[in-house]
């Protein structure tokens, strides 16, 4: 009887490219994650005169700005997610050439969701501050801005 014995290999085929999609859903989540995570601001002032609300109390105009993120760069993420997991799967002649395209797009994702957070903010803080203008450009699709006004009651 022959020992015939036979050396498994250390990876099942195909284990590289399902690493790299592992690895391309973590980068989209951690890069979401970051995006929400510091993508905050918050902005107000009171302004025009004071008036008697008639309890005796004295009140302005107040004006608070609020950014948070915009859940249109989640969107954005998990498409380019999505699209690049599909375009490897069809359109890759190899393994390495799935893992190329998969480290472009996790590389896009991060692009997307570091540009989307530097230009929400910047846009954000350079805006004339509340009751300086008449109109405003929100920073759409980059963050997302609550407005609340205390206007004076109407009596």
């Amino acid at each position: 009887m022959t020992d015939v014995t036979r050396e498994l290999p250390r990876t099942r085929a195909g284990s590289p490219v399902l690493m790299k999609v592992r690895g391309l859903i973590l980068t989209a989540v951690l890069s979401w994650l970051g995006y929400a995570m510091f993508t905050g601001g918050s902005r107000g002032r009171c302004y025009g005169e004071m008036y008697d609300d008639g309890s005796g109390g004295l009140h302005q105009t107040c004006e608070q700005w609020n950014l948070t993120e915009s859940p249109l760069v989640g969107v954005v993420i998990a498409a380019l997610a999505y699209r690049a997991v599909s375009r490897a799967a069809r359109h890759a002649l190899d393994d390495a050439d799935a893992i190329r395209m998969l480290d472009r797009a996790g590389i896009a994702i991060m692009i997307v969701a570091g540009a989307s957070l530097v230009i929400a903010s910047a846009w954000f803080w350079m805006m004339p501050g509340p009751g300086e203008a008449t109109s405003y450009i929100w920073p759409f699709p980059f963050g997302a801005v609550d407005v609340e006004i205390d206007p004076p009651p109407v009596p």
